[in-house]
């Protein structure tokens, strides 16, 4: 079923219209998690830690297509919306171009350079091997997984979100697939998650490179020229996704190295499975408040108070109910989740279930900072938007990494995320009500 953004949104509506992107964010989100589990079972804790070290610079890398796929769907649906559809192929094209030579360009580096980045991130000798093994193997497929990124998103902008999400779920699949031939069959180890990763996201990627080759709407490849004002536009609107990107990835580097010194190898390896967590019930959120955006600008450019009004508070209703879901569905299954990664009766499962018991808290607040975030940048107020994220993704986080720990010991440490999260929804509620109930509320009443 179609909706249209300009059409009254019911309760039911909205669960519908934000469906394809709570279940796009939710299959992107399986790629870890699956190697994740694969890895803990079947290779060892050892090789789990080591993938949670080189998460940072696969995060960062990834950030360039994140960067890209939002910052150019701004510069290629202006276009459109313009009715400059050559200038809008010649962007998109030179676009996915420079994207794809950044992509070959990390590729080449992290190669060549996987076992000294690898220290760098805090690896131990007990874990180096493992790490550059994973590093080196993931990276030559990264300019894939990059393409696979943008790609996403820019399906969305050509009128394709089902095709984007078909994709995501075909790669997903793809991944549970490959994982487990080459790690349990084949018994290729921490190689054979890199493997089974890599390629996966050659299954996303080539098909939407072949449909925008095919492809005869209006959005396709076309003969360009390099820009530099595309290229400078593109950065700069996409430039919050990759703060976000560098954000997650220090947070991880800090999150390893605390606990590295708290708990070892086993300590880590433990974060890693309660992160992994985190990824799966934030998307539930990420994927609903990115899904119903588009419907909050459209009013607000329409300036339709009254709708806007009630979407905030259908959405409103929504996210709560989501953290209710999300909170008690934690709590019920942390003994399963936690035995998935780990088995049950050994020193590592009581570890990683003590932690994930305190880490949980963090869903109680995670909801409302996700939302108010992608409310405002969705009413065009980046400077609040990023307000939000920034505390939540970075300096709250921080504080609480740096600070906890050294009064609380390791419980400390599982406390940073939950913490930060509360101190940040206390900034989101009154962003939201000074920023947009005083504003779409009060002032309409008066």
């Amino acid at each position: 079923m179609k909706y249209s953004i300009s059409k009254h949104f019911t309760t039911k509506d909205i669960l519908l219209f934000t469906l394809p992107s709570i279940l796009t964010m939710i299959f992107t989100s399986l790629y870890t998690i699956v190697d994740g589990i694969f890895v803990s079972r079947f290779v060892g804790s050892d090789a789990l830690s080591a993938i949670n070290i080189v998460l940072p610079v696969i995060n960062l890398t990834n950030g360039i297509g994140i960067m890209m796929g939002t910052g150019g769907s701004a510069v290629i649906g202006r276009k459109l919306g313009e009715g400059n559809v050559k200038g809008a192929r010649k962007s998109f094209s030179l676009i996915i171009a420079f994207t794809f030579a950044w992509g070959i360009i990390c590729s080449v580096l992290l190669v060549a350079f996987s076992r000294e980045i690898s220290l760098l991130l805090g690896s131990s000798e007990r874990l180096i091997e493992e790490c550059t093994k994973y590093l080196r193997v993931y990276s030559i497929f990264l300019w894939a997984s990059i393409l696979q990124i943008i790609f996403q998103t820019l399906l969305v902008t050509a009128g394709q979100p089902n095709l984007s999400l078909f994709l995501t779920v075909a790669a997903g699949i793809s991944n549970i697939v490959l994982d487990y031939i080459f790690i349990v069959p084949m018994n290729l180890g921490i190689i054979g998650a890199a493997l089974g990763t890599g390629i996966s996201c050659l299954v996303a990627s080539i098909p939407s490179f072949l449909f925008f080759y095919r492809n005869e709407g209006e959005l396709r490849f076309a003969r360009f020229r390099y820009e530099a004002q595309t290229i400078l536009q593109t950065l700069s609107n996409g430039s919050s996704e990759m703060v976000s990107s560098v954000a997650s990835g220090i947070i991880v580097f800090l999150f390893n190295k605390s606990m590295m010194t708290l708990a070892g190898e086993d300590g880590v390896a433990a974060l890693s499975v309660v992160m992994y967590t985190q990824f799966l019930f934030a998307a539930l959120h990420i994927g609903f408040s990115n899904g119903i955006a588009p419907v909050f600008s459209y009013h607000y450019g329409s300036g339709n108070k009254e709708e806007l009004r009630g979407l905030f508070k259908k959405c409103s209703f929504l996210v709560i109910t989501a953290t209710v879901f999300v909170v008690l569905t934690a709590f019920i299954t942390a003994e399963f989740v936690v035995a998935v990664f780990t088995g049950r009766g050994n020193a590592l499962y009581e570890l990683t279930l003590h932690g994930y018991r305190i880490f949980i808290w963090n869903f109680l607040f995670a909801g409302i900072n996700i939302f108010a975030s992608a409310l405002f940048t969705a009413l065009s107020n980046g400077l609040i938007s990023a307000s939000i994220s920034f505390l939540r993704t970075f300096i709250a986080e921080i504080l609480a990494i740096l600070f906890l720990p050294v009064l609380l010991g390791i419980n400390g440490l599982w406390l940073a995320v939950p913490s930060a999260e509360f101190v940040s929804s206390l900034f989101a509620v009154f962003c939201i009500v000074k920023y947009f109930v005083f504003v779409y509320f009060r002032k309409t009443q008066q």
